[in-house]
């Protein structure tokens, strides 16, 4: 079995950034004096997706991934 093929350097930059600004989001969020369940639900599964689909298209390598 060969390696996974590594994602883009541009592409995996763009998750990570995607993966930040969700997360800055849901912590908006649950910081709110009125939270709204949905929403939080909505965020959380939004940087669930985003992080699962950063890791399918790299490699496991934890030194690589200290960003998540």
């Amino acid at each position: 079995m060969g390696k996974k093929p590594r994602i883009n350097l541009a592409r995996r930059d763009n998750l990570l950034e995607k993966i930040k600004k969700t997360r800055e989001l849901l912590y908006k969020q649950l910081d709110s004096k009125s939270i709204n369940s949905k929403e939080v639900l909505q965020t959380s599964e939004e940087l669930d997706k985003l992080i699962l689909e950063y890791y399918r298209n790299t490699e496991i390598n934890p030194k690589e991934n200290e960003d998540i």
